[in-house]
């Protein structure tokens, strides 16, 4: 009908009704737990009685227990979604961690003198597979808009059940390494914003990588599953300040980083994880590492020929200043 009769499927798909997820979140006035039943406020002269004696659930139990019972409480078209908020200690611990989170990586610097790295690039693969099918999708149903947002809301949904295990994942290998040690994070929470005005009339592919950065959705996840305190530094910086002198910083390739007053020669994300590191120390208040590890974690730091090959994003090609500077990779 839709090729043969266009008007008549156009009226006639006029006429479905739009399925559209109701969700939304109750004020705590309007909704009260005595004992085990739950009263709702619907009306100024109604109220709705429920019964939660009937939950068999376990973690159920377990969680009002330990949040006292104070939960938020949210309301859709199926179910009742309650949101216990749990009192979790994270005590403040002598050794910590400096944390650099970047697209394809997640480079860590203890106070201890030790260095890691967590692969983030699983989760960014996932990601350009994703837009790319998208951008498929939008080219083959550019004339039906309505199916198209169908579709494309339909494949934002894979997209972050895909993403969000791989986040769960990399949150778990990254606490792993820490150990028992403080999580400092740099405060990105406007870091996304401020880059997409810079580059609003450069590359679309780039707005497009930072709008899909998964930094705090990965700071959230590794604060809940800690059992030490996590604390957020200042991100301004951190990659323009030498970890020896605190001198600036240039950058003749994307990663490598050189320093014209002690003539340094870092690992850009390296180098930053110390910054960061050492910001976090006065944050907390604690002691700066020893000599022996910051002469351990300035060595690890440094800038390797081997370093210029590696990787950027999985499936996507990483776009250089380098290359228009002065032509080295």
């Amino acid at each position: 009908m839709k090729r043969l009769d266009p008007p008549r499927w156009a009226r006639l798909h006029d006429r479905i009704p739009r399925r559209r997820a109701v969700k939304a979140s109750l004020h705590r006035d309007l909704y009260r737990l005595r004992g085990r039943v739950l009263d709702l406020t619907l009306h100024r002269d109604r109220h709705l009685q429920i019964d939660l004696g009937f939950v068999q659930n376990p973690l159920f139990e377990r969680y009002g227990t330990a949040s006292n019972w104070t939960f938020g409480l949210a309301v859709t078209d199926r179910a009742l979604i309650f949101q216990f908020r749990i009192p979790q200690a994270q005590p403040v611990v002598a050794e910590s961690a400096g944390v650099d989170l970047n697209m394809p990586s997640a480079d860590l610097a203890t106070s201890d003198g030790h260095t890691w790295s967590v692969d983030l690039r699983p989760i960014t693969a996932v990601q350009g597979a994703m837009a790319r099918k998208r951008a498929a999708i939008a080219r083959h149903i550019s004339k039906d808009l309505r199916h198209q947002r169908a579709v494309l809301r339909r494949y934002r949904r894979r997209e972050r059940n895909r993403v969000r295990p791989l986040l769960h994942a990399a949150g778990n290998e990254l606490l792993r390494q820490v150990g028992a040690r403080n999580v400092v994070f740099e405060d990105l929470s406007s870091t996304s914003e401020e880059c997409q005005k810079l580059t609003r009339r450069g590359d679309p592919d780039a707005r497009r990588r930072l709008s899909a950065w998964t930094h705090g959705e990965l700071q959230r996840i590794v604060r809940y599953k800690s059992t030490t305190a996590v604390v957020r530094a200042n991100a301004r910086g951190t990659s323009s300040e030498c970890p020896n002198c605190g001198g600036p910083l240039a950058h003749p390739s994307w990663r490598r980083a050189t320093c014209g007053h002690c003539q340094g020669d870092w690992h850009r994300d390296r180098a930053a994880a110390l910054v960061i590191l050492g910001r976090g120390h006065h944050l907390l208040r604690g002691a700066a590492p020893p000599p022996s590890a910051r002469n351990e974690l300035l060595e690890a730091a440094r800038w390797r020929p081997d370093d210029d090959r590696s990787p950027g994003l999985v499936g996507e090609p990483m776009k250089r200043d380098d290359a228009k500077a002065s032509g080295q990779g």
